[in-house]
Protein backbone atom coordinates (compact mmCIF):
# COMPACT_ATOMS: atom_id res chain seq x y z
CA UNK A 1 0.00 0.00 0.00
CA UNK A 2 2.18 2.76 0.87
CA UNK A 3 4.21 2.27 -2.47
CA UNK A 4 0.84 2.96 -4.00
CA UNK A 5 0.54 6.23 -1.41
CA UNK A 6 3.63 7.31 -2.39
CA UNK A 7 3.08 7.02 -6.09
CA UNK A 8 -0.30 9.10 -5.58
CA UNK A 9 1.77 12.06 -3.26
CA UNK A 10 3.87 12.22 -6.57
CA UNK A 11 0.60 12.65 -8.40
CA UNK A 12 -0.91 15.06 -5.84
CA UNK A 13 2.28 17.18 -6.24
CA UNK A 14 1.91 17.93 -9.87
CA UNK A 15 -1.82 18.28 -9.78
CA UNK A 16 -1.28 20.74 -7.10
CA UNK A 17 1.91 22.59 -9.16
CA UNK A 18 -0.37 23.01 -12.20
CA UNK A 19 -2.76 24.27 -10.50
CA UNK A 20 -0.57 26.87 -8.46
CA UNK A 21 0.94 28.41 -11.37
CA UNK A 22 -0.10 32.29 -11.63
CA UNK A 23 -2.39 31.81 -8.81
CA UNK A 24 -1.15 31.54 -4.76
CA UNK A 25 2.80 31.15 -5.52
CA UNK A 26 3.60 29.89 -1.80
CA UNK A 27 1.93 26.86 -2.94
CA UNK A 28 4.99 25.80 -4.38
CA UNK A 29 6.25 24.95 -0.78
CA UNK A 30 3.27 22.91 -0.28
CA UNK A 31 4.14 20.89 -3.54
CA UNK A 32 7.90 20.49 -2.27
CA UNK A 33 6.90 19.26 0.63
CA UNK A 34 4.44 16.85 -1.15
CA UNK A 35 7.42 15.69 -3.56
CA UNK A 36 9.62 15.41 -0.19
CA UNK A 37 6.87 13.66 1.48
CA UNK A 38 6.89 11.18 -1.23
CA UNK A 39 10.48 10.46 -1.79
CA UNK A 40 10.31 9.96 2.18
CA UNK A 41 7.80 7.06 1.91
CA UNK A 42 9.03 5.65 -0.85
CA UNK A 43 12.64 5.24 0.35
CA UNK A 44 10.90 3.42 3.71
CA UNK A 45 8.86 1.23 1.57
CA UNK A 46 11.68 0.18 -0.28
CA UNK A 47 13.80 -0.29 2.47
CA UNK A 48 11.82 -2.69 4.77
CA UNK A 49 8.45 -3.80 2.61
CA UNK A 50 9.80 -3.99 -1.14
CA UNK A 51 12.35 -6.51 -2.30
CA UNK A 52 14.23 -4.14 -5.29
CA UNK A 53 17.46 -3.66 -4.59
CA UNK A 54 17.08 -1.01 -7.46
CA UNK A 55 14.56 1.16 -5.69
CA UNK A 56 16.51 1.01 -2.60
CA UNK A 57 19.81 2.25 -4.44
CA UNK A 58 17.65 5.46 -6.05
CA UNK A 59 15.52 6.24 -2.75
CA UNK A 60 17.76 5.52 -0.19
CA UNK A 61 21.34 7.87 0.83
CA UNK A 62 20.74 9.85 -2.22
CA UNK A 63 17.71 11.82 -1.28
CA UNK A 64 19.01 12.28 2.44
CA UNK A 65 19.93 15.57 2.70
CA UNK A 66 16.43 17.21 0.30
CA UNK A 67 14.54 14.99 3.46
CA UNK A 68 15.74 18.11 5.59
CA UNK A 69 14.06 20.78 3.35
CA UNK A 70 10.43 19.35 4.47
CA UNK A 71 9.99 20.90 7.55
CA UNK A 72 11.29 24.14 6.06
CA UNK A 73 8.82 24.00 3.34
CA UNK A 74 5.96 22.99 5.66
CA UNK A 75 6.93 26.50 8.05
CA UNK A 76 7.22 29.04 4.60
CA UNK A 77 3.70 27.76 3.42
CA UNK A 78 2.47 28.19 6.37
CA UNK A 79 3.89 31.74 6.81
CA UNK A 80 3.23 32.36 3.56
CA UNK A 81 -0.50 31.61 3.81
CA UNK A 82 -0.30 33.72 7.37
CA UNK A 83 1.22 36.54 5.74
CA UNK A 84 -0.24 36.85 2.36
CA UNK A 85 3.50 36.69 0.53
CA UNK A 86 5.36 33.68 -0.31
CA UNK A 87 8.38 35.97 0.34
CA UNK A 88 11.27 35.01 1.52
CA UNK A 89 13.96 36.70 3.98
CA UNK A 90 17.40 37.04 4.39
CA UNK A 91 17.26 35.04 7.22
CA UNK A 92 15.56 32.43 6.58
CA UNK A 93 19.13 31.02 4.71
CA UNK A 94 19.91 29.62 7.86
CA UNK A 95 16.46 27.04 7.42
CA UNK A 96 18.72 25.37 4.39
CA UNK A 97 21.93 25.15 6.43
CA UNK A 98 21.42 21.30 7.32
CA UNK A 99 20.54 20.93 3.61
CA UNK A 100 23.72 22.64 2.01
CA UNK A 101 25.90 20.73 4.78
CA UNK A 102 24.49 17.54 3.96
CA UNK A 103 24.44 18.01 -0.04
CA UNK A 104 27.67 18.52 0.20
CA UNK A 105 28.81 15.74 2.30
CA UNK A 106 26.94 13.66 0.19
CA UNK A 107 28.77 14.26 -3.05
CA UNK A 108 31.52 11.65 -3.10
CA UNK A 109 28.72 8.96 -2.86
CA UNK A 110 26.57 10.50 -5.39
CA UNK A 111 29.08 9.69 -8.15
CA UNK A 112 30.12 6.32 -7.12
CA UNK A 113 29.66 3.64 -9.71
CA UNK A 114 25.45 2.37 -9.29
CA UNK A 115 27.23 -1.31 -9.07
CA UNK A 116 28.75 -0.02 -5.97
CA UNK A 117 25.23 1.21 -4.99
CA UNK A 118 23.19 -1.61 -5.50
CA UNK A 119 26.13 -3.85 -3.30
CA UNK A 120 24.99 -1.62 -0.72
CA UNK A 121 21.53 -1.91 -1.55
CA UNK A 122 20.93 -5.63 -0.92
CA UNK A 123 23.27 -5.09 2.56
CA UNK A 124 20.41 -2.94 3.52
CA UNK A 125 17.67 -5.39 2.39
CA UNK A 126 19.32 -7.90 4.70
CA UNK A 127 20.20 -5.56 7.47
CA UNK A 128 18.66 -1.99 7.87
CA UNK A 129 20.80 -1.22 10.36
CA UNK A 130 23.79 -0.81 7.12
CA UNK A 131 22.17 2.62 7.00
CA UNK A 132 23.79 3.63 9.97
CA UNK A 133 26.88 3.17 8.14
CA UNK A 134 28.70 6.47 6.68
CA UNK A 135 27.90 7.46 3.63
CA UNK A 136 28.39 11.53 4.39
CA UNK A 137 31.73 12.62 4.44
CA UNK A 138 30.82 15.54 6.92
CA UNK A 139 27.74 13.97 9.15
CA UNK A 140 27.90 11.11 10.60
CA UNK A 141 24.78 9.21 9.23
CA UNK A 142 23.61 8.03 12.47
CA UNK A 143 23.33 11.75 13.21
CA UNK A 144 21.48 12.07 10.20
CA UNK A 145 19.03 9.68 10.55
CA UNK A 146 18.16 10.11 14.55
CA UNK A 147 18.24 14.05 14.06
CA UNK A 148 15.80 13.95 10.90
CA UNK A 149 12.60 13.27 12.80
CA UNK A 150 12.90 15.61 15.73
CA UNK A 151 13.84 18.38 13.34
CA UNK A 152 10.46 17.35 11.44
CA UNK A 153 8.67 17.40 14.22
CA UNK A 154 10.48 21.20 15.52
CA UNK A 155 8.88 22.58 12.46
CA UNK A 156 6.03 21.43 12.34
CA UNK A 157 5.34 22.69 15.72
CA UNK A 158 6.88 25.84 14.98
CA UNK A 159 4.77 26.04 11.95
CA UNK A 160 1.20 25.42 14.01
CA UNK A 161 2.40 27.63 16.50
CA UNK A 162 2.93 29.93 14.11
CA UNK A 163 -0.03 29.86 12.50
CA UNK A 164 -2.58 29.65 15.97
CA UNK A 165 -0.69 32.57 17.79
CA UNK A 166 -0.83 34.99 14.13
CA UNK A 167 -4.67 33.41 13.06
CA UNK A 168 -7.17 36.34 14.93
CA UNK A 169 -4.60 39.58 13.74
CA UNK A 170 -3.52 38.40 10.45
CA UNK A 171 -6.25 36.23 8.89
CA UNK A 172 -9.43 35.76 10.71
CA UNK A 173 -9.80 39.75 10.63
CA UNK A 174 -10.16 39.73 7.08
CA UNK A 175 -12.48 36.79 6.52
CA UNK A 176 -16.34 37.77 7.32
CA UNK A 177 -17.13 34.28 6.63
CA UNK A 178 -17.44 31.77 9.71
CA UNK A 179 -17.28 28.74 7.97
CA UNK A 180 -14.38 29.84 6.22
CA UNK A 181 -12.82 30.61 9.43
CA UNK A 182 -13.16 26.76 10.59
CA UNK A 183 -12.26 25.72 7.17
CA UNK A 184 -9.19 27.44 7.09
CA UNK A 185 -8.19 26.16 10.56
CA UNK A 186 -9.75 22.82 10.01
CA UNK A 187 -6.94 22.58 6.68
CA UNK A 188 -4.07 23.81 8.76
CA UNK A 189 -4.98 20.85 11.65
CA UNK A 190 -5.36 18.25 8.91
CA UNK A 191 -2.36 19.17 7.43
CA UNK A 192 -0.18 19.58 10.30
CA UNK A 193 -1.42 16.91 12.74
CA UNK A 194 -1.20 13.93 10.19
CA UNK A 195 2.91 14.92 9.22
CA UNK A 196 3.10 14.73 13.27
CA UNK A 197 1.93 11.72 13.17
CA UNK A 198 3.76 10.40 10.26
CA UNK A 199 6.53 11.81 12.37
CA UNK A 200 5.82 11.07 15.78
CA UNK A 201 5.70 7.11 14.46
CA UNK A 202 9.04 7.06 12.33
CA UNK A 203 11.11 8.61 15.47
CA UNK A 204 9.61 6.09 17.59
CA UNK A 205 10.24 3.26 15.36
CA UNK A 206 13.92 4.19 14.37
CA UNK A 207 14.75 4.55 17.95
CA UNK A 208 13.40 1.44 19.20
CA UNK A 209 14.95 -0.25 16.19
CA UNK A 210 17.96 1.09 16.39
CA UNK A 211 17.71 0.28 20.15
CA UNK A 212 16.85 -2.76 19.80
CA UNK A 213 19.42 -3.81 16.96
CA UNK A 214 16.87 -5.43 14.96
CA UNK A 215 15.85 -2.70 12.57
CA UNK A 216 14.07 -4.37 9.56
CA UNK A 217 12.32 -6.88 12.20
CA UNK A 218 10.97 -4.23 14.31
CA UNK A 219 9.88 -2.42 11.42
CA UNK A 220 8.18 -5.05 9.68
CA UNK A 221 6.09 -6.21 13.22
CA UNK A 222 5.26 -2.85 13.93
CA UNK A 223 1.21 -3.28 12.63
CA UNK A 224 -0.53 -0.96 14.54
CA UNK A 225 1.90 1.98 14.04
CA UNK A 226 2.38 0.90 10.30
CA UNK A 227 -1.81 0.91 9.83
CA UNK A 228 -1.56 4.29 11.30
CA UNK A 229 1.11 6.07 9.20
CA UNK A 230 -0.55 4.25 6.35
CA UNK A 231 -3.72 6.35 7.29
CA UNK A 232 -2.32 9.24 7.74
CA UNK A 233 -0.56 9.22 4.22
CA UNK A 234 -3.98 8.89 2.86
CA UNK A 235 -5.74 11.73 4.87
CA UNK A 236 -2.60 14.11 4.04
CA UNK A 237 -2.78 13.14 0.42
CA UNK A 238 -6.46 13.12 -0.09
CA UNK A 239 -7.31 16.14 1.96
CA UNK A 240 -6.37 18.63 -1.51
CA UNK A 241 -9.58 17.22 -2.67
CA UNK A 242 -11.13 18.16 0.37
CA UNK A 243 -9.84 21.08 0.89
CA UNK A 244 -9.53 22.83 -2.66
CA UNK A 245 -9.56 26.23 -1.94
CA UNK A 246 -5.61 26.01 -1.06
CA UNK A 247 -5.25 26.28 -4.37
CA UNK A 248 -5.98 29.68 -4.69
CA UNK A 249 -4.85 30.91 -1.08
CA UNK A 250 -6.93 32.76 1.46
CA UNK A 251 -6.70 36.34 -0.08
CA UNK A 252 -6.57 39.07 2.44
CA UNK A 253 -5.23 42.79 1.52
CA UNK A 254 -1.91 44.02 2.43
CA UNK A 255 -0.71 46.12 0.41
CA UNK A 256 -1.00 50.04 0.83
CA UNK A 257 -2.37 50.92 -2.26
CA UNK A 258 -5.08 48.66 -1.26
CA UNK A 259 -5.37 50.24 2.26
CA UNK A 260 -5.53 53.43 0.88
CA UNK A 261 -8.35 52.78 -1.99
CA UNK A 262 -10.12 50.75 1.36
CA UNK A 263 -10.46 54.11 3.52
CA UNK A 264 -11.76 55.99 0.47
CA UNK A 265 -13.88 53.41 -0.04
CA UNK A 266 -14.76 53.67 4.13
CA UNK A 267 -15.03 57.49 3.77
CA UNK A 268 -17.71 57.31 0.80
CA UNK A 269 -20.14 55.12 3.08
CA UNK A 270 -23.56 55.51 3.94
CA UNK A 271 -25.11 58.53 2.17
CA UNK A 272 -21.80 59.11 0.05
CA UNK A 273 -21.45 55.55 -1.22
CA UNK A 274 -23.60 56.60 -3.84
CA UNK A 275 -21.06 59.13 -4.96
CA UNK A 276 -18.46 56.80 -5.40
CA UNK A 277 -20.86 54.05 -7.46
CA UNK A 278 -22.41 56.90 -9.58
CA UNK A 279 -18.20 58.09 -10.51
CA UNK A 280 -17.74 54.47 -11.96
CA UNK A 281 -21.36 54.07 -13.04
CA UNK A 282 -20.50 53.49 -16.71
CA UNK A 283 -17.59 50.94 -15.92
CA UNK A 284 -20.45 48.75 -13.63
CA UNK A 285 -22.90 48.85 -16.43
CA UNK A 286 -19.88 47.33 -18.65
CA UNK A 287 -19.10 44.65 -15.94
CA UNK A 288 -22.82 43.21 -16.06
CA UNK A 289 -21.21 40.36 -17.74
CA UNK A 290 -19.25 39.67 -13.77
CA UNK A 291 -22.57 39.33 -12.59
CA UNK A 292 -24.32 37.51 -15.10
CA UNK A 293 -24.24 35.33 -17.70
CA UNK A 294 -25.10 35.57 -21.29
CA UNK A 295 -28.49 34.23 -20.88
CA UNK A 296 -29.03 36.75 -18.52
CA UNK A 297 -29.04 34.29 -15.50
CA UNK A 298 -28.03 36.22 -11.83
CA UNK A 299 -25.06 35.41 -9.75
CA UNK A 300 -26.43 36.62 -6.55
CA UNK A 301 -24.18 38.28 -3.95
CA UNK A 302 -25.82 35.92 -0.98
CA UNK A 303 -25.00 33.28 -2.59
CA UNK A 304 -21.59 34.33 -2.79
CA UNK A 305 -18.68 32.28 -0.56
CA UNK A 306 -17.65 35.51 1.64
CA UNK A 307 -14.07 35.33 2.07
CA UNK A 308 -12.84 38.49 1.55
CA UNK A 309 -14.37 41.26 3.58
CA UNK A 310 -17.24 43.44 1.59
CA UNK A 311 -14.98 46.53 1.41
CA UNK A 312 -11.95 44.43 -0.21
CA UNK A 313 -14.77 42.59 -2.37
CA UNK A 314 -15.94 45.60 -3.45
CA UNK A 315 -12.66 47.12 -4.30
CA UNK A 316 -11.99 44.50 -6.45
CA UNK A 317 -14.87 44.56 -8.11
CA UNK A 318 -14.80 48.13 -9.20
CA UNK A 319 -11.17 47.73 -10.39
CA UNK A 320 -12.28 44.84 -12.54
CA UNK A 321 -15.16 46.34 -13.82
CA UNK A 322 -12.66 49.50 -14.73
CA UNK A 323 -10.44 46.72 -16.50
CA UNK A 324 -14.34 45.84 -18.58
CA UNK A 325 -15.10 49.16 -19.49
CA UNK A 326 -11.24 49.72 -21.19
CA UNK A 327 -12.07 46.91 -22.97
CA UNK A 328 -8.71 45.06 -21.66
CA UNK A 329 -10.25 41.85 -22.80
CA UNK A 330 -10.20 42.60 -26.62
CA UNK A 331 -6.23 42.65 -26.29
CA UNK A 332 -5.01 39.45 -27.17
CA UNK A 333 -2.69 38.91 -24.93
CA UNK A 334 -5.39 39.51 -22.23
CA UNK A 335 -4.38 36.72 -19.40
CA UNK A 336 -5.17 36.84 -15.64
CA UNK A 337 -1.57 38.34 -15.19
CA UNK A 338 -2.14 41.37 -17.45
CA UNK A 339 -5.48 42.04 -15.41
CA UNK A 340 -3.27 41.48 -11.54
CA UNK A 341 -0.88 43.79 -13.63
CA UNK A 342 -3.51 46.42 -14.73
CA UNK A 343 -5.66 46.24 -11.46
CA UNK A 344 -2.71 46.09 -8.66
CA UNK A 345 -5.01 42.94 -7.56
CA UNK A 346 -3.06 39.72 -6.73
CA UNK A 347 -2.88 37.16 -9.08
CA UNK A 348 -4.45 34.73 -6.39
CA UNK A 349 -6.85 36.58 -5.10
CA UNK A 350 -8.14 37.45 -8.92
CA UNK A 351 -8.61 33.71 -9.09
CA UNK A 352 -10.09 33.26 -5.76
CA UNK A 353 -12.61 36.23 -6.90
CA UNK A 354 -13.89 34.85 -10.05
CA UNK A 355 -13.77 31.05 -9.18
CA UNK A 356 -15.40 31.29 -5.91
CA UNK A 357 -17.15 35.07 -6.53
CA UNK A 358 -18.18 34.67 -9.69
CA UNK A 359 -18.25 30.84 -10.05
CA UNK A 360 -16.38 31.35 -13.51
CA UNK A 361 -12.88 30.50 -14.65
CA UNK A 362 -10.98 32.83 -15.96
CA UNK A 363 -11.03 31.83 -19.57
CA UNK A 364 -14.88 31.85 -19.75
CA UNK A 365 -14.99 35.12 -18.19
CA UNK A 366 -12.96 36.11 -20.73
CA UNK A 367 -14.75 34.22 -23.77
CA UNK A 368 -17.97 35.94 -22.77
CA UNK A 369 -17.12 39.34 -22.42
CA UNK A 370 -15.56 38.88 -26.02
CA UNK A 371 -18.67 36.86 -27.59
CA UNK A 372 -20.88 39.74 -25.78
CA UNK A 373 -18.78 42.39 -28.04
CA UNK A 374 -18.88 39.98 -31.09
CA UNK A 375 -22.98 40.01 -30.70
CA UNK A 376 -22.97 43.68 -30.52
CA UNK A 377 -20.71 44.25 -33.38
CA UNK A 378 -22.80 41.99 -35.06
CA UNK A 379 -25.79 43.27 -34.42
CA UNK A 380 -24.73 46.97 -35.95
CA UNK A 381 -24.53 45.12 -39.23
CA UNK A 382 -20.49 45.30 -38.63
CA UNK A 383 -20.00 41.64 -40.80
CA UNK A 384 -21.32 43.44 -43.90
CA UNK A 385 -18.60 45.24 -43.86
CA UNK A 386 -15.51 43.14 -42.63
CA UNK A 387 -14.70 39.65 -42.88
CA UNK A 388 -15.05 36.44 -40.10
CA UNK A 389 -11.20 36.63 -39.53
CA UNK A 390 -11.43 40.51 -39.31
CA UNK A 391 -14.33 40.67 -36.51
CA UNK A 392 -12.54 37.55 -34.45
CA UNK A 393 -9.27 39.95 -34.56
CA UNK A 394 -11.72 42.63 -33.01
CA UNK A 395 -12.65 40.13 -30.55
CA UNK A 396 -8.77 39.29 -29.44
CA UNK A 397 -8.68 36.36 -30.55
CA UNK A 398 -5.92 34.68 -32.26
CA UNK A 399 -7.15 32.46 -34.57
CA UNK A 400 -11.00 32.34 -36.58
CA UNK A 401 -11.38 28.37 -35.74
CA UNK A 402 -10.64 29.50 -31.78
CA UNK A 403 -13.70 31.98 -32.17
CA UNK A 404 -16.05 30.32 -33.72
CA UNK A 405 -15.79 28.01 -31.51
CA UNK A 406 -16.16 29.98 -28.45
CA UNK A 407 -18.71 31.69 -30.11
CA UNK A 408 -20.91 28.74 -30.87
CA UNK A 409 -19.94 26.97 -27.25
CA UNK A 410 -21.74 30.34 -25.60
CA UNK A 411 -24.59 31.55 -28.25
CA UNK A 412 -25.74 28.33 -29.69
CA UNK A 413 -24.80 28.83 -33.09
CA UNK A 414 -21.84 29.92 -35.13
CA UNK A 415 -21.49 33.63 -36.07
CA UNK A 416 -23.10 33.58 -39.62
CA UNK A 417 -26.21 31.55 -38.38
CA UNK A 418 -26.21 34.23 -35.19
CA UNK A 419 -26.27 36.93 -38.38
CA UNK A 420 -28.94 35.09 -40.11
CA UNK A 421 -31.46 34.15 -37.19
CA UNK A 422 -31.38 38.65 -36.26
CA UNK A 423 -32.28 38.97 -39.99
Amino acid sequence: MLFYLSLFGFFVAGLLYLNSRKKFTGNYYLVGFYLINSLNSMAIYSTFFGDSAELVAIFQIHFMSVFYLAGPFMFFYVRGLVDDTPRLHKTDLWHFIPFIILTIGIIPYTFKPFDHKLEIAHRILQDGKVLFDDYNVLVPQKVNIMFRWPYYLGYFVYALWYYWTNRNEKIHREITSEVHKRRLDAWILVLLSTSMIITSVLLWLTVDSYLSNQFNTNVKEAATLLYTIAIAYIVLNFSLFIFPEILYGYPHSKSNDLDADLQQLHEHQGSGIETERMEVNDAEEHAAPLKSTVDGTQVEPANRLKLLTEDYLRLVEKRVARAVHEELYLKKDFSILSLSEHTDIPVHHLSYYLNYVLHKKFNVWRNELRIAHARDLIARGMLQTMTLAALSDACGYASQATFISAFKSITGSTPSGFTKSKN
